[in-house]
């Protein structure tokens, strides 16, 4: 019921133009569904708990990591930057490293934003909308 009525509440938005200052990247219909995933938004989603919470949660999981990493070398040291959707609902997909794509930080990144918790999906005049989130991990920190 609930995706139901954030479904309209997302269609409605769309309807009477909630484009303001946004714009779409072109990405994969199939793997979006065909729809609207906002590059820019008024409020950006938020990890559960905000900013304090995330680099926690980043820190906990590097430090699970950290003999692998240093397997890794040089190729896992430096700035890691992820692209992602965060759904109307707060479900993550789409996630993909745009730097150090190869290294054993970028998969594993990928793989915890991919199995995490729910987000606080993003707002887009008053409206709960899609959006691309980028984040960006420093290792080591």
């Amino acid at each position: 019921m609930f995706r139901i009525l954030t479904s309209l509440l997302l269609m409605t938005a769309i309807a009477q133009g909630a484009r303001a200052q946004s714009e779409s990247l072109p990405v994969d219909e199939a793997t979006l569904e065909g729809h609207k995933v906002y590059n820019q938004v008024e409020h950006p989603a938020t990890f559960p708990g905000g900013q304090k919470a995330w680099s926690a949660a980043i820190h906990k999981v590097l430090q699970q990591y950290t003999a692998l990493l240093a397997q890794d070398g040089r190729q896992s040291r430096g700035e890691c930057d992820l692209q992602f959707v965060v759904w109307y609902d707060g479900s993550v997909s789409c996630v993909r490293p745009t730097t150090m794509t190869n290294s054993i930080l970028a998969q594993v990144l990928v793989d915890y934003i991919e199995n995490q918790s729910r987000w606080e999906p993003a707002m887009q005049n008053g409206y709960v909308v899609n959006a691309y989130h980028r984040i960006k991990v420093t290792y080591p920190e």
